[in-house]
């Protein structure tokens, strides 16, 4: 009887075992994502080769609708332009220093330089490539974390230690194409104490730009309450963007419409 008792503990304790290991995520390695990502955009070469962009589209924000243009180039040059009314608002950044300018009928109204929080945020924003491709270099900082559903999708999660000062916490990989389906970041409060917040940003409604994934929609929430909505109209790869679009002087007659 006590052997027979002994067989039946071993049996039971090797069935919730393997009951358990088939449990277990197994998840993919780093250098596995490396690779999908790069090759679901067409291979490296074909991503290097895309320079310049501009998009054009809305922002749905405290129940406005704004249109906006965004000019993008290689590496880390970007302009983007909201029309109000009869008042544009670009924000430029020339790859180290930023401004905000303010024009009416091509005539300037404002000139504010960006200092601080911000521009540490447009460094981490305007970098062409995605966040995770960029910031392979130094994957020392980055862990393969766990796998989580984003939107009803299977995702994988990645942490960002801050030691890499990357700008962001996580970002999570759609596990269908292999694209930044969402990112988890900071964000500086607006009260004195300086309080950070948690901001969400979803990606979603890909479409692939000379063989390159470009999400269409995105979706900012800000410790949980939605705060604002992306919708990318347009895309003009290799457009021709010149570096004079991220300069600021103080003649300085508007081309870039």
């Amino acid at each position: 009887m006590k052997g027979l008792l002994k067989f039946i503990w071993i049996f039971l304790f090797f069935v919730f075992s393997l009951g358990s290991l088939k449990g277990e995520e197994v998840l993919p390695s780093l250098y596995d994502l490396y690779r999908e990502f790069i090759s679901s955009n067409g291979g490296e070469k074909n991503m290097q080769e895309l320079n310049s962009i501009i998009v054009s589209g809305h922002i749905l924000q405290d129940d406005q609708k704004v249109k906006f243009k965004l000019y993008r180039k290689r590496p880390n040059k970007m302009r983007i332009t909201i029309t109000i009314d009869n008042l544009e608002i670009s924000t430029i950044f020339n790859g180290e220093n930023a401004w905000q300018e303010v024009t009416s009928r091509a005539e300037r109204v404002a000139l504010t330089k960006i200092e601080g929080n911000e521009l540490a945020s447009m460094k981490t924003d305007s970098i062409f490539d995605s966040p995770f491709y960029s910031a392979f270099k130094k994957r020392k900082f980055i862990t393969v974390a766990a796998i989580e559903e984003v939107k009803g999708q299977e995702a994988v999660r990645l942490d960002y230690d801050p030691a890499g000062n990357f700008g962001f916490d996580s970002i999570w990989l759609s596990l269908d194409h292999y694209q930044e389906v969402k990112m988890l970041r900071d964000l500086p409060g607006d009260d004195e104490e300086g309080r950070l917040l948690k901001e969400e940003i979803y990606y979603d409604g890909f479409s692939l730009i000379k063989g390159v994934y470009w999400a269409q929609f995105m979706q900012h929430f800000v410790d949980g309450t939605m705060t604002k909505e992306v919708v990318v109209e347009e895309v003009k790869p290799n457009a021709g963007v010149f570096d004079a679009y991220f300069e600021v002087e103080d003649d300085k007659n508007f081309t870039a419409k």
